[in-house]
């Protein structure tokens, strides 16, 4: 593959300077084309046009400065390389320079350095381009991952309804129509088996649709996500009496992303097994809302809370993957997550994502829609 030349983009106001600091670059062998501008609105224009691959900028020029122009940088190209070349400055002065966001400071009584530092920016560049990549590529497999689950969760949903579902009922109709010929038969003891055995058959007909459900909510597919969380916040008051569910949905459903839908039912699945597992509490609110170009998911208890810190340290792994897989899974899908938690304060989590978010990565496996 052929090597480009390094894109320079020189911001000195003294000719003179410029050129020295290009006699120092093709000394040491930088391959580079330069543009060299002066003042505030060339210098957009080349960011705009010239695209560098390297700024070299002088701090102080007239009616422009080096500080404004790394912030315009910082705001329009933050990826690219920032480097001063600037004339003598105090030790603290540079120090604020690079906590600032520059990447070298360079003084130009010392441009023996200067192809030194560029070459190291061009490195670190291409390290954090790398480690993007490859961050992106990780993402794209734990979603890839993910989709997966959610297809084969789906399949045995439909298995459980269509197979075992339909059988457990056939079975059910069956024992009925034997109870009424042992009821019409006086058969005390025969009724009495087959009606337990209903009652059984029964109750395992119940437990195949909350299985059904944990595994792919029908309602989420029919519904939308809108009536999916209403209809969990229902479910667990049903299944934990004892904790009041205040939920509060501030969204319509045509304002929520296709591929989101399945994330926020998960992470409020999981917020409210671990409020019925851990928390103690009594009330519990669940907020699902946009604001702000955003959806922000909300589940807040009102139970004993825990030290977060204390907790990473002295549970096993295991207990601890409940909040890290809300964490992962929000993040995966472009979300940031956050959870504050106090001792006798209760918890509360929070997920936002940004109203446009990535695509959902499809599985190989799975056709398209």
């Amino acid at each position: 593959m052929e090597k480009t030349a390094l894109r320079i983009l020189i911001l000195e106001d003294v000719p003179t300077d410029a050129e020295l600091i290009e006699d120092s670059l093709r000394k040491a062998g930088v391959d580079f084309v330069r543009q060299s501008v002066d003042d505030r609105e060339s210098f957009l224009e080349s960011l705009a046009h010239f695209s560098p691959d390297i700024i070299l900028s002088d701090y102080s020029l007239p009616g422009f400065d080096g500080e404004a122009a790394l912030k315009i940088a910082r705001e329009i190209a933050p990826e690219v390389p920032f480097i001063f070349v600037t004339g003598a400055v105090g030790e603290e002065f540079v120090v604020e320079l690079l906590k600032s966001g520059a990447t070298d400071v360079v003084l130009k009584h010392r441009l023996s350095r200067l192809s030194f530092c560029v070459k190291r920016a061009q490195e670190e560049t291409e390290e954090k381009r790398i480690r993007r990549k490859a961050e992106e590529e990780l993402r794209k497999a734990h979603q890839r991952l993910i989709t997966v689950q959610e297809e084969e969760r789906r399949s045995v949903a439909r298995d459980l309804h269509d197979s075992l579902g339909s059988c457990l009922m056939a079975i059910k109709f069956g024992m009925e129509s034997e109870l009424d010929v042992a009821e019409k038969d006086q058969d005390s003891a025969r009724t009495s088996r087959l009606a337990k055995l209903i009652g059984m058959v029964e109750e395992g007909f119940k437990e195949t649709k909350r299985m059904q459900k944990q595994l792919r909510p029908p309602v989420l597919d029919d519904f939308g996500i809108v009536v999916a969380v209403q209809s969990l916040c229902r479910d667990f008051q049903v299944w934990y009496p004892s904790i009041h569910v205040e939920t509060l949905i501030e969204i319509q459903e045509e304002d929520m992303p296709e591929g989101l839908k399945i994330t926020i039912y998960r992470v409020l699945q999981e917020g409210l097994n671990n409020i019925a597992k851990h928390s103690g509490a009594k009330r519990a609110i669940v907020g699902l809302s946009k604001l702000d170009g955003a959806i922000h998911l909300l589940i807040e208890d009102r139970g004993k809370g825990f030290d977060f810190g204390q907790y990473k340290e002295s549970r096993s792994e295991s207990a601890s993957m409940g909040i890290m897989g809300m964490r992962e899974r929000t993040r995966l899908s472009g979300g940031t997550f956050s959870i504050d938690a106090s001792e006798g304060k209760g918890t509360v989590i929070r997920a936002s994502w940004p109203c446009r978010i990535p695509p959902p990565v499809k599985s190989r496996s799975c056709p398209e829609e």
